[in-house]
């Protein structure tokens, strides 16, 4: 329920490999998100696990836009894990 200083996001996605690209936002009032990132697995990437630095910054609230998929309209995210201080 409270903020904390983020500097970085890991996403781990399913076995199948779908998921292709993500956009992160952030929000400290669930309202107002601005963009701080994103992963892209490509195409046939053997790579379950990505991880991408954001500026540090302070929010309570992380949304996760799936944005292209290796598999329309499918797509899943296994884990979500925000690095912080």
């Amino acid at each position: 329920g409270k903020e904390h200083e983020m500097m970085a996001i890991e996403l781990i996605r399913r076995a199948n490999n779908d998921l292709k690209t993500v956009l992160f936002e952030v929000s400290t009032d669930n309202k107002t998100y601005i963009p701080v990132g994103k992963v892209d697995f490509g195409t046939n990437n053997p790579k379950h696990t990505l991880m991408t630095n954001i500026p540090t910054t302070k929010a309570r609230y992380l949304k996760c836009i799936v944005t292209e998929s290796n598999r329309p309209p499918s797509s899943a995210i296994a884990e979500v894990y925000v690095k912080g201080l």
